[in-house]
């Protein structure tokens, strides 16, 4: 499993999308997390069909000019389900297809203030400890 992540710093520019497309086609990625996509989340779906065909994505709109979050991923190797999304943070569990491996995405955008990167890690650490995978025989 290969996985790219990428502070994109906006994604709304052509020369960017050019970019990410052939940064996948050259690096073949399970996953591809971008940060601060400054984008919404139809943009997003936009630009995931023109840059990589046929993958999937969980979006979080920025909020104005900054901000904004995307995880894509190819869904022949990947099965990614439920899934929490909040303005900074879009964490899923995955399947590995054909193993029994699976785990936990976290792309994480932190947020400025002391008091939001706090709550934000109480949020991560909530989550993880509640998040149970489902029985090894489901996936064989």
């Amino acid at each position: 499993m290969k996985l790219i992540s990428w502070n994109v710093r906006g994604l709304n520019s052509p020369s960017k999308h050019r970019m990410i497309k052939n940064l996948i086609q050259q690096e073949k990625p399970s996953l591809v997390f971008l940060q601060e996509t400054k984008s919404n989340n139809t943009a997003i779906e936009r630009i995931r069909n023109k840059i990589w065909a046929g993958s999937c994505s969980i979006s979080v709109d920025a909020s104005g000019a900054s901000g904004g979050l995307a995880i894509l991923w190819n869904p022949q190797i990947l099965t990614v389900y439920d899934f929490h999304a909040t303005h900074h943070l879009i964490q899923a569990s995955f399947h590995l297809i054909g193993t029994n491996i699976h785990g936990n995405l976290s792309n994480v955008y932190f947020p400025q203030t002391l008091q939001q990167k706090l709550d934000l890690l109480d949020t991560l650490t909530i989550l993880n400890a509640n998040r149970q995978f489902p029985p090894l025989d489901r996936w064989r």
